[in-house]
């Protein structure tokens, strides 16, 4: 932001910021989705290892298939031991979208879901939220640079 002089220039730039602040957001948000989004398919077909949670929580590492998940895949010609993955339809599902000024980031293939979260009979192999605790420290300097931006420095 250039040297301002008196009032009337600080209240001009900041006019000029509430400007650029919309879109600088739209655009750091769509990136973070992105990376998130990235990050996530690349988890689907490989075990993880415990993550943790920027809340501290975290996430633990991915079991083994059953020995008879693995026989059924084989059966419907799949390979044996690929967590998550069998066609590639349910890894290309997780997608980002920008909302103003929320970025989600999701599947509406209800597998993922249950994977996600787990179920009675399976236990979670989550992919979007690890993806979303890896990628936070760089999300968070995706949001700074776009602020920075929007007052017309970096």
């Amino acid at each position: 932001m250039p040297a301002l002089g008196n009032f009337e220039d600080f209240a001009l730039a900041l006019g000029q910021v509430e400007a650029r602040l919309p879109e600088e957001i739209h655009r750091s948000l769509s990136e973070i989705g992105e990376v998130v989004e990235t990050i996530a398919k690349q988890k689907i077909g490989e075990y993880q290892a415990a993550a943790s949670s920027p809340q501290g929580t975290g996430w633990g590492a991915w079991p083994q298939l059953a020995e008879a998940t693995q026989a059924d895949r084989v059966a419907q010609g799949y390979t044996p031991n690929d967590p998550l993955k069998r066609s590639g339809e349910a890894q290309q599902s997780i997608e980002y979208r920008v909302d103003g000024e929320t970025v989600a980031v999701g599947s509406d293939d209800p597998n993922l879901l249950y994977a996600e979260l787990g179920t009675v009979t399976e236990p979670p192999r989550p992919s979007v939220g690890p993806a979303m605790g890896e990628s936070m420290g760089r999300n968070l300097e995706t949001i700074a640079d776009g602020i920075g931006r929007a007052f017309g420095g970096r």
